[in-house]
């Protein structure tokens, strides 16, 4: 959705065409912070504002028409934005979102997280899904496991602690 142009005919035009073709029955929209400076660090390239404008357009057009097109986002657990993720079911509920779900940037199988950062990320999960029940979103997702708590992996020996890395460029397992 940020590549929808914001002030021109051809932005209703595409809309119309995700609500009105009952093609999908979904759209899920990558959507990683719930504040401007979290979301535009991760989504680079992305404009928050022009994203939010977009979704909020696609949900009011879609209740306009009566349609039963659900909206979701897609939201992966990292450390610089796990603690938005209550905020962000917050602001889905604002826009018209009506399903978040959590992923990890990682499988199991690949990484691992500290026990305290498992604590932590959990705890924002709890909150968020509690949040979320609250308003009437669906919630869902996934976490990352710790070291040992994925015991059916096999070679779990050559798992390694999942780290990012400050400069965004990439991610380091």
């Amino acid at each position: 959705l940020h590549s929808f142009p914001t002030r021109r005919s051809s932005d209703l035009s595409k809309i119309k065409a995700i609500v009105e073709s009952n093609i999908f029955r979904q759209i899920t929209i990558s959507f990683d912070g719930a504040s401007k400076e979290v979301f535009e660090k991760i989504r680079l390239g992305a404009r928050y504002e022009k994203v939010i404008h977009n979704i909020e357009k696609l949900a009011k057009y879609r209740n306009s028409h009566n349609s039963k097109l659900l909206i979701g986002i897609n939201f992966t657990i990292q450390e610089e934005n796990i603690h938005e993720l209550p905020k962000l079911v917050r602001l889905a509920k604002q826009i018209g979102i009506d399903k978040i779900t959590t992923h990890k940037l990682s499988p199991d199988e690949v990484a691992y997280v500290s026990n305290n950062t498992y604590k932590k990320y959990t705890e924002f999960l709890k909150i968020a899904g509690n949040t979320a029940s609250e308003l009437g979103i669906n919630f869902s997702g996934q976490i990352y496991q710790t070291k040992d708590s994925y015991g059916s992996i096999e070679n779990k020996s050559k798992r390694k602690e999942c780290s990012f890395y400050k400069d965004r460029k990439s991610t380091r397992l």
